[in-house]
């Protein structure tokens, strides 16, 4: 194990000391203005190869990693990092992913245990409540997983019936949420037959903000740690949009709208994004015209307060 994190951190070294003088210029010129914005805390992101690295900020100092590769990963509140699409459970043993119309949850027996799928539920889209409570789309509906019920077993609760989304938003149907808080999550509906796309935010099952995208597909919906912000996908090539509460668009410079991925500050006043050969730093909720670039390719990002383990999920990538 020491060898390999010898092994990445010399990569990441490489790969942020570029041999040019125009990249040692950026490179430092990046470091002058993360410090005099004051950011701390650990970029994790998929650079090379899909190679899991980490850089600590302000110096973009390299940081020892697990040696994992992994185009997509995420990262829980505990600095446990997932391995493919598979969300993490807050605070606790449980992943959950969707495979072919199924959610499939795991867990892990030990800390050095490879994850053991556990259960099949018909249905996608699984999002976690911040308590720990897993919920997934089932036929247009929301649906809550009760562990403990039935003998020890698991049962489900509908918390938005198909019946409750017609309602409120007229023909359409639920394809994926996020929540914001335990009462509230935004919501990415889709009206079958014109194949036109809305967000939506519900609060104890009430709708409290709606906006519609017409034909723009929207996909991959995400919460920023406090559940102030909410980012999703838009159209065919994917630009980043990120909205308040209330469903107004955030100001972002035209580079972060085409990111391949983004992430938030643990304090939600900032956000990277992975831009092509650079990482791109902004403030919140006013993007600035002129972000911090950092000379790091990255396909994939995540911004913890201190370094992640990786903990490989077999069958993802």
């Amino acid at each position: 194990m020491g060898a390999l994190c010898v092994v990445a951190v010399a990569a990441i070294a490489d790969a942020i000391r570029k041999p040019s003088g125009e990249g040692r210029a950026g490179r430092d010129q990046a470091v002058e203005r993360l410090r005099a914005a004051g950011l701390t805390g650990t970029l994790v992101f998929s650079g090379n190869e899909c190679r899991l690295r980490a850089v600590r900020l302000p110096a973009l100092a390299p940081v020892a990693f697990d040696d994992a590769r992994a185009c997509r990963f995420s990262i829980a509140r505990d600095g446990r990092l997932t391995i493919g699409d598979a969300v993490p459970q807050p605070g606790g043993p449980f992943r959950a992913w969707c495979r072919d119309g199924w959610v499939e949850l795991a867990a892990r027996g030990g800390s050095s245990l490879p994850f053991t799928r556990l259960y099949r539920f018909s249905g996608c889209g699984p999002a976690w409540k911040p308590s720990g409570v897993l919920t997934y789309v089932r036929e247009g509906e929301l649906v809550e997983l009760r562990m403990g019920c039935g003998g020890g077993g698991f049962c489900t609760r509908v918390l938005l019936s198909a019946e409750d989304v017609r309602r409120s938003l007229g023909r359409a149907a639920l394809v994926e949420v996020a929540w914001l808080d335990d009462a509230t999550l935004g919501a990415i509906a889709r009206e079958a037959s014109s194949r036109r796309y809305a967000l939506a935010i519900f609060e104890r099952g009430r709708l409290r903000a709606l906006a519609r995208f017409g034909a723009d597909r929207l996909s991959g919906i995400r919460a920023s740690p406090r559940g102030t912000y909410l980012a999703v996908r838009r159209g065919e090539a994917g630009r980043v949009v990120i909205l308040e509460r209330s469903l107004r668009p955030v100001p972002l410079p035209a580079p972060l709208r085409a990111a391949r991925a983004i992430a938030w500050s643990p304090d939600e006043r900032w956000v990277a994004a992975a831009a092509g050969d650079d990482l791109l730093l902004s403030p919140l909720p006013q993007g600035d015209a002129d972000p911090i670039r950092v000379p790091l390719a990255a396909f994939d990002v995540a911004w913890h307060r201190e370094t992640a383990q990786a903990y490989p999920l077999p069958g993802s990538s």
